[in-house]
């Protein structure tokens, strides 16, 4: 589900103040009193504005509140210019060796309900994505984690234009973009360079591999699954 903020009449109200003075706005009580605000007004507009994206699963407000409450869930801020969804699958191998095995982007409706995703991905720097993709599986085999482990990311550039990217969800297991990237890679007889964050694809029936690990006479590879 998703709501658009600017359904909220004190959402134009608590920017105006922020904006007037950051000292009082970091005060905990003025804190405290936003947060009452929101709270006052969310109980009120949300069973009439909020968006059910798999109303399939959740035909009215009631019923995605009850299955919320019940299992739980997490509330994300979206930021308000452009933003991409790239992700990199990992493999942890038994002897500690931390592996990239794919990168993607996900492919997202306008109401947020993913429908693919796109390899490899384009939308992030490829070395900050990797390295960032990467501490994360650290502190997973750290935890003696084994196995295979997916990060998400969120991508966009801020305000001055500098970009930004946030990891927002870890993965436990093979994944299904694994599976699909796998099945991508023996089709086309190709390979994923995780340094360049490129997927070469032989083109012309010469395969064969030259010193930088990219497949000879190749073009880049991109894929929907």
């Amino acid at each position: 589900a998703w709501l658009d903020v600017s359904h909220l009449q004190c959402h134009a109200a608590l920017v105006r103040e922020r904006e007037r003075s950051m000292q009082i706005w970091m005060d905990p009580q003025k804190q405290q009193a936003a947060v009452n605000k929101v709270l006052e007004e969310l109980v009120r507009v949300l069973p009439r504005k909020v968006e059910i994206a798999h109303s399939d699963l959740f035909p009215t407000w009631t019923a995605y509140l009850e299955t919320f409450t019940r299992v739980g869930g997490v509330i994300e801020a979206v930021p308000p210019a452009h933003v991409d969804s790239p992700s990199v699958n990992l493999l942890i191998e038994p002897g500690g060796n931390i592996t990239i095995h794919s990168t993607h982007d996900h492919i997202f409706s306008p109401e947020y309900t993913y429908v693919g995703a796109s390899f490899p991905q384009v939308s992030a720097n490829n070395k900050a994505l990797v390295g960032a993709a990467t501490a994360v599986a650290q502190i997973c085999k750290d935890k003696g984690m084994v196995g295979y482990v997916s990060v998400d990311f969120v991508s966009f550039r801020d305000s001055q234009g500098g970009e930004r990217l946030w990891a927002i969800d870890l993965n436990i297991g093979m994944h299904d973009t694994v599976v699909s990237f796998h099945l991508f890679k023996f089709i086309t007889g190709g390979n994923f360079n995780p340094v360049l964050g490129t997927f070469h694809a032989d083109v012309d029936g010469e395969a064969g591999l030259d010193d930088s690990g990219s497949a000879s006479h190749s073009g880049a590879g991109s894929a929907l699954s």
